[in-house]
Parts: C-alpha cells; sequence; structure tokens
C-alpha cells in the first residue's frame, strides 16, 4: 500500500481453498491485478500430496488490496493427472471492454504416457466461475511434450497464447479474437522461433541444481503508445552454434497478431560468456515502455554467483538501453544441496513510469536461505507531454561512466585533483538514474583521500563508495572489492580516507540515495 516501503504477510492457504488435510500443498504462486483493481492470486495446489489428489488450479481473488482473499478452484482434475506451472492474465472482454475478464493458463501432464498439454481457463465475473477447460496445444505437439503456456489480453480483448514444444525447441503462438458463452476459438498454431538449444533443467554453475530453460514469456503492448497491440516474446537461448552455459536472453515481436516475428534481439549486455537466466519482462500499460529483467552472472569468472539485471526499452523492444544491476550484493547456490536453487521465475512488474522488481537473494548468506527482496525503478521511459525521471539535471562532461568497466579513467594519482560541475542525475536520454564511476592507479603508498560536497533540488543525498580490484581465487581475472563507503543523510557531505599501495588500482562510485539527483564537487589526494 505504500509503493514496497512495508510489508505484510496474508495467508491464503487452507482457510481460503478449502484443503485443509495434514498433506495439501501448494507451489508455483502467481499474482495479477486488473485495471478495475482486483487482485489475483493463483497456484497448483494438491489435497493430498502423497497421492497428488485432487489436482487443482486454484485462482483467489481479492476486492481489498490484498487484504482478504475469496477461493475458487478454477480447474480441478481428476486421478491419473497432474497440473502444473499456472499463469494468469486480465483485460478488457472482447464483446465488452468495460468488463474485465481473467484467464489462466497451465500444463495438464497425463501420468499415463507423460504428455503435456497447455490448457486455459476463462472468467467473465472476477474469478467466481469459471469456463470449461480448453486446449491451446495441439495433440502431436502434446506427445512431443509442451510447457510454459503463457496468456496475455490484446488491446481488444483478444486472447495470446505463447507456449514451448519440448521435443522440437518450437515456441508457438495461438489468438482467440473472442470469449463468447465460456467458449474460445483459437486460430492457426504459428511457428514463433525454434531456439538454438532446447533447455529444460540444464544444469549451469548458476543453477546446480535445478538447472534451467528457455521458458518463453508473452505480453502484449495495451498501451495508448506507438506499440500499441505489439506482442512480445521473451525467453532464454544460446547464440547460433553456441551451447550453454553461455545463454542470454532474447526478444521477438509481431506487430500482425502473431502471423509473423521479428529476428531473436538479444537483450543482455554483458561482456563475456557467462549466463543470463530467468528472464521475464513487463510493459507499462500507460506509456507502452517495456522492463526486461534477469539472473546474470557476469561479474563472477566462475560464473556462479549471480546478479540481477534489467534493461529498459522506449521503442516496444526494438533496442534496449544498457543493463543496470538490480541488487546490491550477489547471491549464490553454489556447493548448495537445495534442489530449487533459485527456480524459475521472479517478479517484474511496469507501471506508470515505475519499474518494480523482486527476487529471492541469499547474498547474505552465500548458499543459504533465501530471503525476498524488492526494489524499484524508473522504467526508463519518456511519460507523453514530458521526460524522463529526475530533476532535469544534465549530463556532465564525464558521462557515460555509469559502470565500473566504464569508469572515468583519470590516470596516476599523486598530490591532489579537484572536478567542479559534476552532476548525479536521470540521465535526459532514457530516463535512467545516474552512476559516476572514476578509476586511478595510486602514484605512492599513503593514505587514499576522496570527499564529495553536493546540493540536491529534490532534497536527497549522494553516497559514495571506494574499491579496488583483487586477482580472483581462480587467477583467471579481477574482483572489484569494496574497502571504504561513505553514506551519511543530510549532511550535503561524503568523504573518506583509506590506506593505499603504490601501482595499486582505485576506483570511486558515485551515486543517488534513493535515485536522488544532485551537484557536486569531487576532490581526491594521496598524502
Amino acid at each position: 500500500m505504500d509503493g514496497g516501503k512495508t510489508w505484510k504477510q496474508v495467508n491464503v492457504g487452507g482457510s481460503v481453498d478449502g484443503q485443509t488435510g495434514a498433506n495439501s500443498f501448494r507451489s508455483d504462486y502467481e499474482t495479477r491485478v486488473d485495471a478495475n483493481g482486483r487482485i489475483y492470486g493463483a497456484y497448483v495446489l494438491f489435497g493430498d500430496f502423497n497421492t497428488l489428489t485432487p489436482s487443482i488450479v486454484q485462482v483467489n481473488h481479492s476486492t481489498d488490496g490484498g487484504r482478504t482473499y475469496v477461493g475458487s478452484a478454477a480447474f480441478q482434475d481428476a486421478t491419473g493427472f497432474l497440473n502444473d506451472k499456472e499463469i494468469v492474465a486480465t483485460g478488457p472482454d472482447p464483446a465488452n471492454p468495460k468488463q474485465q475478464n481473467v484467464y489462466v493458463t497451465w500444463v495438464r501432464i497425463d501420468n499415463s504416457n507423460f504428455n503435456q498439454t497447455i490448457m486455459i481457463v476463462g472468467s467473465t465475473d472476477g474469478g467466481v466461475t469459471w469456463s470449461k477447460a480448453t486446449a491451446v496445444s495441439n495433440a502431436t505437439e502434446d506427445a512431443d511434450q509442451t510447457q510454459f503456456g503463457q496468456p496475455s489480453v490484446g488491446p481488444k480483448g483478444e486472447i495470446n497464447v505463447s507456449f514451448m514444444d519440448l521435443k522440437t525447441g518450437a515456441i508457438h503462438f495461438r489468438s482467440s479474437p473472442t470469449f463468447a458463452n465460456g467458449a474460445f476459438n483459437f486460430g492457426p498454431d504459428v511457428t514463433v522461433t525454434t531456439v538454438n538449444e532446447m533447455m529444460f533443467n540444464t544444469i549451469i554453475p548458476a543453477q546446480p541444481n535445478r538447472g534451467i530453460a528457455n521458458i518463453p514469456r508473452s505480453y502484449t503492448d495495451t498501451s495508448p503508445g506507438a506499440h500499441r497491440g505489439r506482442i512480445d516474446i521473451i525467453y532464454c537461448d544460446v547464440a547460433k552454434g553456441g551451447k550453454d552455459p553461455a545463454t542470454n536472453e532474447y526478444l521477438v515481436h509481431s506487430d500482425d497478431g502473431g502471423k509473423t516475428w521479428s529476428v531473436p534481439l538479444k537483450i543482455n549486455d554483458g561482456k563475456n560468456a557467462n549466463s543470463a537466466f530467468n528472464g521475464d519482462m513487463a510493459i507499462d500499460p500507460k506509456t507502452g515502455n517495456i522492463v526486461a529483467a534477469w539472473r546474470d552472472a557476469r561479474n563472477d569468472p566462475a560464473n556462479g554467483k549471480i546478479d540481477v539485471f534489467a534493461a529498459f526499452s522506449q521503442d516496444g523492444g526494438t533496442t534496449f538501453s544498457q543493463n543496470t544491476k538490480i541488487n546490491d550484493k550477489p547471491s549464490s547456490d553454489v556447493g548448495s544441496a537445495d534442489p530449487n536453487n533459485f527456480l524459475e521465475y521472479d517478479g517484474v512488474d511496469n507501471f506508470n513510469g515505475t519499474a518494480y522488481f523482486d527476487w529471492s537473494d541469499n547474498s547474505a548468506n552465500l548458499g543459504g536461505f533465501k530471503a525476498i527482496f524488492f526494489d524499484t525503478r524508473p522504467n526508463g521511459g519518456v511519460l507523453p507531454g514530458g521526460g524522463g525521471g529526475g530533476s532535469g539535471l544534465p549530463d556532465d562532461r564525464f558521462d557515460p561512466n555509469d559502470t565500473s568497466e566504464r569508469a572515468t579513467l583519470l590516470g596516476i594519482l599523486v598530490g591532489a585533483q579537484q572536478f567542479d560541475n559534476l552532476t548525479i542525475n536521470h540521465h535526459p536520454s532514457n530516463g535512467l538514474p545516474d552512476n559516476d564511476w572514476f578509476r586511478w592507479t595510486a602514484g605512492q603508498t599513503g593514505t587514499f583521500n576522496a570527499n564529495i560536497t553536493y546540493q540536491s533540488p529534490t532534497g536527497g543525498d549522494l553516497d559514495l563508495r571506494v574499491f579496488t580490484l583483487v586477482p580472483n581465487a581462480q587467477g583467471t581475472g579481477l574482483t572489484l572489492v569494496q574497502i571504504a563507503s561513505s553514506r551519511r543523510r543530510g549532511t550535503g557531505l561524503q568523504s573518506i580516507a583509506v590506506p593505499i599501495g603504490a601501482g595499486e588500482p582505485v576506483l570511486v562510485w558515485i551515486y543517488g540515495f534513493k535515485h536522488a539527483d544532485a551537484t557536486y564537487v569531487l576532490k581526491d589526494s594521496i598524502t
């Protein structure tokens, strides 16, 4: 209720879904909010996990902001079938745009032959009652094992569904222009693209037990922007001729209702061949701007420690911004016995100029218990009638120097230096928050001193951190290590003094606390 500052846990278990047995089991929780503010929480449910019966696709709903929920079984199966990986979408009814419908897809698995069918149901009364289940994939694909069904709703109420054939590696798409009297009317099955490497439970260093998969996820632009109606699909793959664990996140789009699709566009911009995986995206319904987010091991030479990265697009996914790291410290399950590692899905949303992220994180205890983290960023978009976020301060003469790899090189440091008229802003070109990195080589042994004095037009603070580079454990490269920081509040000044050795690299990172903007003066010296 307060933009993610505080959180309250709400029980949506047996008291809501009615399955109160000691062996009941719930998994794969998914949340969506419709245009009227109605919240849906979906999950797969087993009344008895030992027998896997009944196997239920549960979709609860809330009309009071998530404080309480009313339960509803969208689908309940007979013995011999297992239902998994439910995904929810909301949007206008095809015949009545003022009415919000809700749809859920999942994979129905026949335990007798392991055939896997993508199913869908819909509701026109806010998830109180549900239509008869309809198969989206066809019999041949089912025998080949289909997975990762994902619905989205277009601006005219059309119901779009993507899914994947695990035998052929093909990503498929179908669309139903209508949903009348509980019946869908799906058109032709279109092959979107075929991945270069079919991945399912594919082991990589960062996911040593659970592995990763291609996991295509599709969304439709319902904004009033230039790409209204465009369908986007994000998925994980390797480059042509490549092989895991050198995985990337790619995006394809269609502007003709899914009949034809663009050439895949690589989103992650890491300079090495480390893994990027578990991607997802969201389209701002107000602006049409896109945010994509994923797990990324680019900062670990051993390809095991992972960060959460994001990229932003203002042109419907035709191009993406420089990647931005969202988390503060890396997580790792290298050597962990956890069979699930970081699973498949993290959260990302995008609304009215702000991108929202949540993810599981064990940075405080690598290989150990995972906590849920949350953060926000300006979504990189230009809102109708105005520029990006922030105070309107311009870039300074050293921009772009937003990462340690792009740090401004200031040579060998002896004596003292001063740099005036610097800024931390939201870049006018894309609305993203600025980070300033500077790098020196110590010209002598002594104490490295750095201080910034700043003024913020929004009343915020800047933070100052200092790093050096040390050889990694494998002896194959260098690792960035923090050696000092200053993060005082309300002083207009940050300063550090730290011992340094002759020839040692020194890097300074300056950024806005909670994305504050400010003008500042940087002074540095070795004494």
